[in-house]
């Protein structure tokens, strides 16, 4: 999400018709290629593209993802949450009614956390994925910020696919193309394909990506059924957690990871009550979030003291700019 390090292949990556913007008031520098891609204009936050094979112009208004320093520099905003849903809807507004009229297609393309209004929480997603746009408290874009001259909303930041709102237009994350952290084990990952023509209502569908490994969280009573489960499921990352009376030797641990090569974590999870006890160790519950798993580990390192809020907060941006 860095905006440097996504701007930095840009000169390398648009001789293969891939244009790269990382600041919300990017301006996208001229391009025409032999396969007949062009842009045709730019703007703060905007790019108009002539495709191959098509005489409609495609226009995409850009708000990449951006820290409060970034907005502050894009909108001008002040620390109030009206004020950036006022902003970035008037701002997206004014790009609209500039370039996005019915003679081409029209899109929105952003990276933020955006909701319908009055349905937080409604959408499915790991709990530390959800603070990345924290400003004044502010968590969410609504998707009725959406200029009504837009015919589709591609978004991305949420790694699960799901459609944000069907109206005035559809709103969609995709997915992204390989699971994150554990906490998307199992995941299915998608692409969108769009079939779009000027002032019509655009067609979507999901393709189901299947190349790149799959992870998997697995617990298992003993090292044979964890053996033979793993020999089963080849060519996939493995959060491997393993019940066991004292600890996982040398000899257990190099079993298993000749059994399957994509092995992350080997958790032991001590069954006897008595050597956690002496042992001082907390039980961990992994299927917790980052923030709570911190919160944990916070208190068992102050003797049960809680974090206060300020530090709390602090770590939720850690994990937003990570």
């Amino acid at each position: 999400d860095s905006p440097d390090r996504i701007a930095a292949p840009d000169p390398l990556a648009r001789e293969c018709g891939i244009i790269l913007a990382g600041y919300p008031n990017s301006i996208i520098s001229p391009l025409s290629l032999e396969t007949g891609l062009q842009i045709t204009r730019s703007d703060e936050g905007f790019i108009e593209l002539k495709l191959p094979g098509t005489s409609s112009l495609l226009r995409i208004i850009l708000t990449p993802y951006a820290n409060e320093t970034r907005l502050r520099t894009f909108l001008g905003f002040e620390d109030n949450e009206s004020e950036l849903h006022s902003l970035l809807q008037k701002k997206w507004q004014q790009i609209a009614d500039l370039y996005c009229d019915q003679s081409g297609v029209n899109i929105l393309m952003t990276h933020l956390f955006m909701i319908k209004k009055g349905e937080e929480g409604k959408l499915e997603e790991p709990e530390e994925e959800k603070p990345i746009l924290h400003v004044g408290g502010l968590q969410a874009i609504y998707a009725e910020n959406v200029p009504e001259q837009l015919q589709y909303v591609a978004l991305g930041h949420l790694h699960r696919k799901q459609v944000v709102a069907k109206s005035p237009c559809p709103m969609v994350y995709s997915s992204s193309p390989l699971a994150y952290s554990f906490a998307e084990a199992d995941q299915d990952k998608y692409a969108i394909i769009v079939e779009a023509q000027p002032g019509k209502t655009i067609a979507h569908r999901a393709v189901k990506l299947k190349s790149g490994r799959r992870l998997l969280r697995q617990a298992f009573e003993d090292i044979d059924t964890a053996e033979q489960w793993l020999q089963k499921n080849p060519d996939t990352f493995v959060e491997l957690t393993l019940a066991t009376e004292t600890y996982l030797s040398q000899e257990d641990r190099k079993r298993l990871n000749q059994a399957h090569d994509g092995i992350v974590a080997i958790i032991p999870q001590v069954k006897s009550q008595e050597t956690s006890e002496k042992s001082g160790a907390p039980k961990v519950n992994l299927d917790k979030s980052m923030e709570d798993l911190f919160i944990d580990y916070f208190r068992h390192k102050n003797d049960g003291q809680p974090p206060d809020e300020a530090l709390k907060k602090l770590f939720k941006e850690v994990l937003a700019d990570s």
